[in-house]
């Protein structure tokens, strides 16, 4: 596996520590452990669409999640965050938050816990893209 942090421990979650994608990233550095999820901006159908999945490893995090919109549509979007497989949270935003988060919520991700969060259009058929971020620290 890849090593991360100038020869820290392995990137044990997630193959690409630079870029986005579904999964989670680790850096360890004298600093501290951190860990992150960029999706990328993703065009999201009015069917739920996959933003971010991975599965946490022996450790807790501590991380901040960041649901938004890439462009104006004037669409509602809902996104679902959920833990092994349970609704944990959900909220929908309008296009009116283009070019800023919407907001950002606190979450205690306890160890070996599948993270999925999904998008779906609410109130249009046209894709729209989004991006849903966490980062945070390990502990």
């Amino acid at each position: 596996m890849p090593l991360i942090g100038g020869g820290g421990a392995a990137n044990t979650a997630g193959g690409n520590p630079a870029g986005t994608g579904t999964g989670l990233n680790y850096v360890r550095s004298s600093r501290g452990n951190y860990a992150y999820a960029y999706s990328g901006a993703i065009a999201v159908p009015n069917a739920a669409t996959t933003l971010n999945l991975f599965t946490t490893g022996s450790e807790v995090l501590v991380m901040q999640w960041v649901p938004a919109y890439v462009e104006e549509a004037g669409d509602n979007m809902q996104f679902r965050v959920h833990f092994n497989d349970e609704n944990s949270y959900q909220t929908t935003l309008d296009s009116r938050l283009v070019g800023s988060p919407f907001t950002y919520i606190n979450f205690i991700i306890p160890p070996y816990t599948t993270v999925k969060v999904t998008c779906e259009n609410k109130s249009g058929s046209s894709p729209v893209n989004v991006m849903s971020n966490f980062t945070g620290e390990v502990i």
